[in-house]
């Protein structure tokens, strides 16, 4: 299996049948160390969106995806995700500070079930130590929910600290409603890892017909 000190590593691909043997140019493997944080998808309440606060602990972080929990079934809408450096406490009626994180297409799952959000290729590093508020909307104009737990709760593993805030009325940054519990996940990779990928394709090789490949 593949490990994370294998990045960096080099490698080739050795052709070879009875015309002869071609070894390609080296190539370049680079490894993920990613993860994801859960909160909950017990619901009970909801509206047009949540902020929470988030503290990377042990590395700075990129967020790749999140998973949302929006309704209803089969509703075609849109999330759109927004951070600011420092804490979302204070600062949910007012748009100053606030930086558009992506806006993606999705396909509501229903009530309970994980909506997933593409944020891959957003280029956002989330520092090592520092807090960061998120606010995550669903376009309740287009006639969806963003479900959510009504009360307070902080999650955490080794990478990564959660902090609940409130939900979020519509249209985004008017009234507020807390305290409130985001239900979703956040998939995130460390820091300068990217995922496990050929960084330099070896060169194309013509092999005879009829010859065998090792």
């Amino acid at each position: 299996n593949v490990q994370l000190t294998d990045s960096g590593s080099q490698f080739s691909c050795l052709v070879s049948n009875a015309y002869g043997t071609l070894l390609s140019s080296n190539a370049v493997l680079t490894v993920q160390n990613s993860g994801v944080l859960t909160t909950t998808f017990a619901g009970d309440n909801g509206y047009a969106g949540n902020m929470f606060d988030i503290l990377p602990l042990a590395n700075s972080l990129g967020i790749s995806a999140l998973d949302v929990n929006a309704s209803p079934t089969g509703l075609a809408t849109t999330v759109t995700v927004f951070y600011r450096i420092g804490t979302s406490f204070g600062h949910e009626t007012n748009s100053a500070g606030w930086t558009l994180l992506a806006t993606q297409n999705v396909t509501a799952a229903g009530a309970g079930l994980p909506t997933h959000v593409n944020l891959s290729g957003n280029g956002v590093q989330f520092l090592q130590g520092q807090t960061y508020g998120l606010y995550v909307y669903v376009n309740y104009s287009s006639g969806a929910t963003m479900t959510y737990t009504t009360g307070s709760n902080t999650y955490q593993n080794a990478d990564l600290k959660l902090v609940s805030n409130c939900g979020n009325a519509d249209p985004p940054f008017t009234g507020i409603f807390s305290p409130r519990i985001w239900n979703g996940s956040i998939y995130y990779n460390i820091a300068g890892t990217t995922p496990p990928a050929i960084t330099s394709q070896p060169q194309s090789q013509t092999i005879p017909t009829g010859g065998g490949v090792t």
